[in-house]
Parts: structure tokens; sequence; C-alpha cells
């Protein structure tokens, strides 16, 4: 069995005019105005050379960082704790790299738990918002959630055409959130809708609005867990125990059992949803071939 795996970069991207983002692992705003870059309070000059209509801003919540460039230079704005950093590069001289004081303190995991729903297209924003699928938008914000404080506290709709219309007025830009939207506030109601925890208890796809996805890393209690769904049920689950633990898997459907192993190469074991599923530390647990029917082993 192949590992769980994302493999699309979420590098989202536009060349409009007064493009904004902000900054990953911070609440700054990277306003681009050529020929002058804003980022938070700082102002920076721009090569001029670039021309007026070939400029990119591109924020990176791969490598958490942003970029501006064009045929002429290349600007990297990156965060660390105390201080946010500019390496401008442009042909023929040496880099240029500055600091500038940070305040707050900076928001980048370790791990980031990882959100896909199946949409592989081109990540230019202006096509983004124009298409405004939320297969496409929500695994960018459910990044995004993760690297930045900006938020005010805000409840969010299971509607998904109410949840749509929010996003619409709540975001300008490049998802630079107004004082209306909590980014961790879609942050937990997106992850509550495939996963939830309670004690021992992990309940999956307890409401799953997308017929076909992807979570890796997410975060639990007993360990780190990738999630394959396809037709909204299970299809790959891959737990990787930190600890010895009992625990409690639900699923939608009436999903009666599943098989599990410890190897790709094993032939494995049924297990059915009503026992208790025992775990080891330093273990990898696979589950897939879930069954809804017990009359079907």
């Amino acid at each position: 069995m192949k590992p769980i795996r994302i493999q699309e970069r979420l590098s989202p991207y536009s060349h409009t005019l007064c493009a904004q983002c902000l900054l990953p692992g911070t609440a700054l705003v990277v306003d681009l105005q050529f020929p002058k870059l804003f980022i938070g309070e700082v102002e920076i000059a721009l090569p001029s050379t670039a021309g007026f209509f070939k400029v990119t801003l591109q924020q990176d919540l791969e490598r958490n960082c942003v970029f501006v460039f064009s045929s002429h230079f290349r600007m990297k704005i990156k965060a660390e704790p105390g201080f946010f950093e500019t390496l401008l590069s442009m042909k023929g001289m040496e880099p240029e790299r500055k600091q500038y004081p940070l305040k707050d303190a900076v928001h980048i995991q370790k791990i980031s738990e990882k959100l896909s729903l199946g949409m592989q297209k081109a990540q230019d924003w202006d096509l983004v918002l124009r298409r405004f699928d939320l297969k496409e938008i929500l695994p960018f914000l459910y990044s995004l959630a993760q690297k930045t404080s900006a938020f005010v506290n805000d409840p969010v709709s299971r509607d998904l055409d109410v949840l749509k219309t929010h996003l619409r007025s709540a975001f300008q830009s490049m998802l630079v959130p107004q004082k209306s939207m909590d980014l961790q506030s879609i942050f937990q109601e997106v992850r509550s809708w495939f996963f939830q925890e309670q004690e021992n208890r992990q309940i999956f796809f307890s409401f799953c609005p997308f017929p076909t996805g992807r979570m890796t890393n997410i975060q639990s209690n007993v360990g780190l867990i990738d999630l394959e769904w396809r037709k909204h049920i299970p299809r790959r689950m891959v737990i990787h125990s930190q600890k010895d633990a009992s625990i409690s898997l639900e699923f939608p459907q009436k999903i009666e059992s599943f098989r599990f192993r410890c190897h790709p190469n094993e032939k494995g074991a049924r297990h059915f949803v009503k026992d208790p599923f025992l775990l080891e530390a330093g273990k990898q647990y696979l589950l897939d071939c879930f069954y809804k029917d017990a009359s079907m082993i």
C-alpha cells in the first residue's frame, strides 16, 4: 500500500496590480503597489526596471514565505522569531539581505495538517476567484489558518452556499481576512467535518460535503493520522501511533468493519468497528477495505 500523500504545493500567485497576501507565520499584510512594496508598516522600494505590468506576488505556503518577482529581480520575504527578512536578487548583482524588527510571535508549526479536495488547477488567484470553488479555496484557507494570528471570532456555517457568500465578502485579494472572518474558526470547522476527537473516541466524517479528498498529518491524542476518502466513505487511513492506547473508531454510513495491517506486505486482519482498537507506541497501522455489511466478509 502506498503512503497517503498530497502532492500539490500550495503557492497561490497573482499578477494583479496592488495584490495583497499575508506573510505566513504573521498577521502582516504584504501589499504590492509597484514600484513600492508595503509589509505591514514597512515601505520598501522595488527596482524600477521591473516593468509595471510584469510583477508577480506569490505566497508560498509550503516554504512559509512570500515572493515578489519579475524578469529583472526576485525578492523573498520570510518571518523569523523577532524579525522578518527580505532577500533581493538581481541579475549581475550580489543578493541584498535586510532585516526588520517583528514584535509579534511567529506562528509556524513544525508539522502542519494538509487538506486536498481533488482540485489541481492553476493557482493563479484571479482564476481561482473567478471559479470560486470551495474544493479549491478551502485547502488554502486550511493551510493559511495554521500559519497566522490574523483572526477575530466568528462562527462558520455548514451551509456551503452561505459559507461561499461569507468567504466572498470576508477576504480581499489573496485571502487577506477582513475583521468579519476568523481563520482559526475555518480551520476548526472544516477539520471537524472529517475528524473529531473526544477522549478516546476518533470520529470520522461527521459531515462530508465533498466526495473525494485527502488529509495528512492530522494531529490527534495518539499520533498523526493520514486519511483518504472517495464517494464520501473512507478508502485508506494510516495511524502513526505515538503511544499505547485503546481507541474507538467511528465512521458514517453504518461501516461495520475494516482491514488493518502494520506492514503493506502483511495479509492483515479484520476489525469490527464496535470493538476497541488497540495501538502500540511506535507502530504504523494501515486501514483499508471498509465494509458496510458484515456479511461481505
